[in-house]
């Protein structure tokens, strides 16, 4: 019963925990370098959240660790990343991955382990209440 009770949390906790390991690891191993924007792609949000904005997915132009240069996209996109096409911005990258690159920013690394952290704390609060609520029943039963 217990286990039943906290499932939900700790589930969320090893989400976060898996997703926030990835990010570092990422982070540790990444390449730092400026990519130029060469075209930014443009589309409708679909999320019951958005009211309908647009969000854009930005394909940058950046120098590979073999010196070739290289376009690669974010593989994400944001209402926040309609960037000017020429325009410069620090990105991150893998050596063994060409063509995949990440923003070197709070949104595209870290708001994600944060958003499932909340999560995780905010399905805590009913799993403290029921293991209460289930005390006091033990309890009183017996």
């Amino acid at each position: 019963m217990w286990f039943l009770l906290f499932l939900l949390p700790i589930a969320f906790l090893c989400a976060c925990l898996y997703l926030t390991a990835g990010v570092l690891l990422f982070y540790k191993n990444a390449e730092r370098t400026v990519g130029e924007v060469t075209r930014v792609y443009e589309r409708q949000d679909s999320t019951p959240w958005s009211a309908s904005q647009m969000i854009y997915s930005p394909v940058f132009l950046y120098e590979f660790a073999d010196a070739s240069l290289t376009e690669a996209s974010a593989g994400q996109s944001s209402p926040n990343w309609n960037f000017e096409v020429g325009s410069y911005h620090k990105i991150l990258y893998l050596r063994g991955r060409k063509g995949e690159v990440k923003l070197d920013n709070f949104e595209a690394l870290w708001a994600l382990p944060l958003i499932i952290a909340g999560v995780a704390a905010a399905s805590l609060f009913p799993s403290i209440l029921g293991a209460m609520l289930l005390l006091r029943w033990l309890r009183e039963c017996g």
